[in-house]
């Protein structure tokens, strides 16, 4: 574990050399508000800049107010963390918010507009990315929705920080190969099931409506061409002022076998011919 002290803009740079905690719920497909496509973007320099907003100024405005209450509240003193820690790996990164004084515990600060009883999972997912690169064993989530503090203690998940370091690895070598990080590698399944986040239900739902209007679409492509079938009937070309608009050509028939045929009549044939392909993954929407 080394530590790195950093301006704001530095600090700003050197997020880009790596995974850190706000990318790795996304990365994970639990951010509500990003995907692990737009963290890629933003790693290989592609996305367009975020503006600093009003509440992204408030929030680091009240971190120091906040973490002063989480200290009136539970009696622990808190100590500020250097701007980023690498771990194990040069790609695991750390903006640790505070850390308890004399103990290797991190503390994650959020402020919301929303009142929240417990802590988001993404909010969970940042922190103990941030024990597991401490070495820690467990962390404090201290979020505050005015005027309420509430604050919680988790032991740290180490299952759950293997599999994270593992989603990390994947989607940084997705960074350095210049790869954005797709399904295709995914070609085999394990029969489970996920929950999607925010995020995703309304990229679904975006594509559902896509897909629905591509139906509609390649409905009004297939009549329109069987209308212009109709005019060209036996002819191979259609012009217009002479040039070629559109061709109709027959191609040479198909040659198949009947393999239905060649497995009940010669078995031992077909057993010497057949080739079995890589299994497929069918994707279907809902």
């Amino acid at each position: 574990m080394n530590f790195i002290f950093t301006s704001r803009e530095e600090w700003l740079n050197q997020r880009k050399k790596g995974v850190g905690g706000s990318d790795i719920a996304a990365i994970c497909g639990l951010d509500p508000y990003r995907s692990p496509l737009d963290v890629y973007l933003d790693k290989v320099g592609e996305s367009e800049p975020i503006e600093d907003n009003a509440f992204m100024k408030a929030g680091r405005y009240l971190e120091p107010v906040v973490a002063d209450m989480f200290q009136d509240e539970t009696g622990l003193q808190l100590i500020s963390m250097p701007s980023t820690i690498v771990g194990s790996k040069p790609h695991y990164l750390a903006s640790v918010d505070r850390s308890i004084f004399g103990q290797n515990i991190p503390v994650e600060i959020k402020t919301s507009r929303i009142y929240h009883a417990e802590p988001l999972d993404k909010w969970k997912l940042q922190a103990t990315w941030y024990a597991g690169i401490m070495n820690a064993e467990g962390y404090y989530i201290a979020w505050f929705t005015y005027p309420t503090l509430k604050y919680q203690y988790f032991d740290f998940d180490a299952v759950l920080f293997e599999e994270m370091c593992r989603m990390a690895d994947e989607f940084w070598e997705c960074v350095e190969s210049r790869t954005p990080p797709d399904g295709s590698k995914f070609a085999a399944s394990i029969g489970s099931a996920i929950e999607a986040s925010g995020y995703l239900a309304g990229r679904l739902d975006i594509l559902r409506a896509k897909k629905h209007a591509h139906d509609e679409l390649a409905d009004e492509i297939e009549a329109l061409t069987e209308e212009v079938k109709l005019v060209m009937r036996e002819n191979e070309i259609l012009t217009i002022n002479g040039a070629i608009a559109a061709t109709w050509k027959q191609s040479k028939p198909r040659e198949t076998v009947d393999t239905k045929k060649l497995r009940a009549e010669h078995p031992e044939v077909f057993e010497l011919v057949k080739k079995v392909g890589d299994p497929v993954r069918t994707f279907k929407l809902k």
